[in-house]
C-alpha cells in the first residue's frame, strides 16, 4: 500500500478536512487496513488520557491547587473591588490560614466585614490595624464610620 500527499501543508489539509490529514491511498481497497491502524492508535489514545484524567483525580486538589497567602489576599482584594464583600471575607480569612498576618489584612477584612454589615467583627479587625502606625489614622476614620453605623454618634 503506497500513500500519496494530496496536501502541500498542514493548514491546507485541515481546511479542506481531510480524512487522513493530508494523506491518500493509492489502492482504495485496503482503506480498511489503514481505518484500523487509526481506529486501534485513538483507543490507545484515550485510555492513556483517561488513565491521565484519573491520576489527576486522584492528587488532592489543595496540592496542585494551592494558592500563596499573598495570591489569596491579591485575590480578595479583586472580590472587594467586585463589591463580592462575603467571598473577599472568605478569601482574606484563607490569606490568614495560610500564614499571612499583616495589618493590611486585618485593614481590608475590617473594612470588608463593615460593607458586609458585621460591624462587631470590623471593629475588631480595624483595632488590630490600628496598632500599625502608618493605617493608624484610616483606621481610625473607618471605626468611626463603623461605629455612627451601629447607632453610636459620639
Amino acid at each position: 500500500m503506497e500513500l500519496v500527499r494530496i496536501c502541500d501543508n498542514w493548514a491546507e489539509c485541515l481546511n479542506r478536512r481531510r480524512f487522513l490529514i493530508g494523506w491518500s491511498l493509492k489502492e482504495p481497497e485496503k482503506i480498511s487496513d489503514l481505518l484500523y491502524k487509526s481506529s486501534h492508535t485513538l483507543r490507545f489514545r484515550l485510555k492513556r488520557g483517561l488513565a491521565v484524567a484519573l491520576l489527576i483525580a486522584l492528587v488532592p486538589a489543595e496540592s496542585w491547587l494551592a494558592a500563596t497567602a499573598s495570591e489569596l489576599f491579591d485575590d480578595g482584594n479583586r472580590l472587594f473591588r467586585d463589591d463580592l464583600y462575603w467571598a473577599a471575607l472568605l478569601r482574606y480569612r484563607e490569606a490568614s490560614n495560610a500564614g499571612m498576618d499583616t495589618p493590611l489584612l486585618n485593614y481590608n477584612t475590617g473594612v470588608a466585614h463593615y460593607r458586609a454589615r458585621q460591624h462587631a467583627r470590623a471593629r475588631t479587625a480595624l483595632e488590630k490595624s490600628a496598632e500599625y502606625a502608618p493605617l493608624r489614622p484610616i483606621s481610625h476614620y473607618n471605626l468611626g464610620l463603623n461605629a455612627y453605623s451601629m447607632g453610636n454618634t459620639e
